[in-house]
């Protein structure tokens, strides 16, 4: 904000949005105002006329004086108790609201689990197919995927790339199932997905999302999180830390692998915080040892894993993915080729769609593909001259 002097536009923005919501609220309560204001002039009004009647009554001889005593505390009664009917119907009609989006909610999660029928997951043992899968997050929003048909082998290494918004993101949330397929099946060993218990069926699987989540807890923890069950093995988090390559940087925190990593708790010694700040690239290392954490699963999905880390770290982070995963079912998503390059099987998509699929050198022999034209873009070559260099840095990293 300050850089881009944008504060006073900000502010205003602000106190506009604040002036429409507090005008909103304004009206509400100037209606609720009227209404409970007529009400009680109706209401004072009929227990006036009553009681003129009642002395009307009175002086006549018809009724006597405690007739009228017990009209006035019914009358008070009455009037006390329209008064709660009157607030229990406003509480209502703001409950009805809230409550309206806790069933859209509850309905939202039943619908997640509504085809499941607690089948027990398989391991893995042939592929994972999208067989004509189309998915959109809403009915008036385009298409993500329009009939992807992909087949991600079992115990192969799998590259997923593609240009910004070709769908590979959401690729990885229809196979954690955060997300079901709007028409269309993702096959496990020819076993629809949605016939498995969630809980069960994601315990297959190891995912580093793009959009990681940096927690307010400690090192160990972020790592551990990975496998709650294991957040106190040392050698497992030792394992992920090394995986990652974050082993020697974790060595020098002040805490070691008990250091916080936020700044807004205290140590309690003079209300100093002994926890530390990471930089981007190191979050994403945290995050990759997360998921390292599951190194055993059936299934690991690695989404733009590399994209906040230097070249260096791209190259070792990728090869320890390599040998740690070898004969094991891995898929690694990127718009950067260098990770993907040396995978077994590359498969290329484009709006929603599989154009292209092989190796890379496969890919590279044809010049007018959509991958060979990105790679040559992003090393900067008129030729696929840049596949020799690629074939040392997969001999290195294997």
């Amino acid at each position: 904000m300050r850089a881009y002097g944008v504060g006073e536009f900000v502010r205003t923005r602000m106190l506009s949005e604040l002036r429409v919501m507090n005008g909103l609220e304004r009206h509400a309560d100037q209606r609720q105002r009227f209404l409970q204001v007529a009400a009680a002039t109706v209401s004072v009004a009929m227990a006036t006329l009553g009681l003129l009647l009642a002395v009307n009554l009175a002086v006549r001889h018809l009724i006597s004086i405690g007739d009228i005593a017990l009209y006035v505390a019914a009358a008070s009664g009455v009037q006390g108790g329209l008064a709660i009917l009157a607030g229990a119907a406003s509480h209502l009609v703001r409950a009805h609201g809230v409550y309206a989006r806790y069933v859209e909610l509850m309905d939202t999660a039943k619908a997640q689990v509504s085809q499941s029928v607690s089948t027990s997951v398989p391991r893995l043992t042939r592929a994972i197919v999208f067989d004509d899968v189309w998915f959109r997050y809403s009915p008036n929003l385009p298409w993500i995927l329009e009939g992807l048909s992909l087949v991600v082998p079992a115990g192969m290494f799998t590259g997923i790339i593609g240009l910004n918004g070709a769908g590979k993101s959401t690729i990885i949330k229809l196979l954690n199932r955060l997300y079901e397929p709007t028409e269309g099946r993702i096959l496990w060993d020819g076993i629809d997905i949605r016939t498995f218990d969630v809980r069960d069926y994601r315990t297959h699987l190891a995912t580093m999302f793009q959009d990681y989540v940096c927690y307010d807890l400690t090192l160990r923890e972020n790592i551990g999180l990975g496998d709650v069950s294991s957040i106190d093995d040392d050698d497992a988090i030792g394992a992920a830390l090394e995986g990652a390559g974050l082993k020697g940087a974790a060595e020098s925190l002040p805490l070691k692998w008990e250091t916080m990593l936020s700044r807004i708790f205290s140590s309690g010694d003079g209300g100093q915080s002994s926890g530390v700040r990471l930089s981007g690239g190191e979050w994403q290392k945290v995050a990759a040892a997360r998921t390292m954490m599951r190194s055993n699963v059936d299934v690991m999905l690695l989404d733009e894993p590399t994209s906040g880390l230097d070249a260096t770290a791209e190259a070792e982070l990728v090869g320890k993915v390599v040998a740690m995963r070898a004969g094991r079912t891995t898929a690694m998503i990127s718009h950067r080729l260098f990770p993907v390059v040396h995978a077994e099987r590359i498969a290329v998509i484009d709006h929603g769609r599989l154009v292209e699929e092989g190796r890379h050198a496969e890919l590279m022999s044809r010049p007018d593909g959509l991958y060979s034209t990105l790679y040559r873009a992003q090393m900067g070559t008129s030729s696929g001259a840049g596949a020799p260099e690629v074939d040392t840095v997969r001999a290195g990293g294997r």
